[in-house]
């Protein structure tokens, strides 16, 4: 998971404990419209939230959860969730996806991103990343909301650019 000092590089204040998460339906990404199939094979999870900024202005929310495989299924999930088309899940009606690439990093088996924009009551942009390593995939949910679309663009993109390489560090660190 993230740590605190991750979290304030990325502008966060506040730090939560991990929870865990447990019970039949586990999903590593809960966006998804439909489960995946490795989302089945999920041996254990945990959720970290963190919330900074002006909902009236450009609010950020990150919700982070990793997801424990058993051996070689973790790569496969990350393929899996890319199949599916990320699955971001934004307020509005969307206006456009795309896959940025992630920067490569060392001891990773697989990576992936995928952004969706928005347009509604607020402007809001929505990206899902997802980094492998051994048995752990860790997926980060990052969603952008404000009044002033080209705020939430820059700040969206500013916390993307960061977000990928501590993720990568935060999996393969566990």
């Amino acid at each position: 998971m993230l740590t605190a000092q991750d979290a304030a590089t990325l502008g966060f204040t506040s730090d939560t404990q991990p929870r865990a998460v447990s019970g039949p339906g586990l999903q590593l990404v809960g966006s998804c419209r439909d489960k995946l199939p490795s989302d089945a094979e999920i041996i254990q999870e945990q959720g970290k939230d963190w919330y900074t900024g002006d909902p009236l202005s450009v609010a950020v929310n990150l919700h982070q959860q990793t997801a424990q495989y058993p051996d070689g299924k973790a790569a496969q999930a990350v393929a899996e969730l890319v199949a599916a088309g990320g699955c971001t899940a934004g307020t509005g009606s969307p206006t456009g996806t795309k896959q940025p690439q992630l920067a490569a990093a060392p001891g990773v088996d697989a990576q992936a991103a995928v952004c969706s924009e928005y347009e509604g009551p607020f402007a809001e942009r929505n990206c899902v990343v997802v980094v492998a390593h051994g048995t752990l995939v860790t997926s980060a949910t990052l969603d952008v909301q404000g009044n002033a679309a080209g705020e939430v663009k820059r700040k969206a993109d500013a916390v993307f650019g960061k977000l990928g390489p501590l993720l990568a560090a935060a999996v393969t660190r566990a």
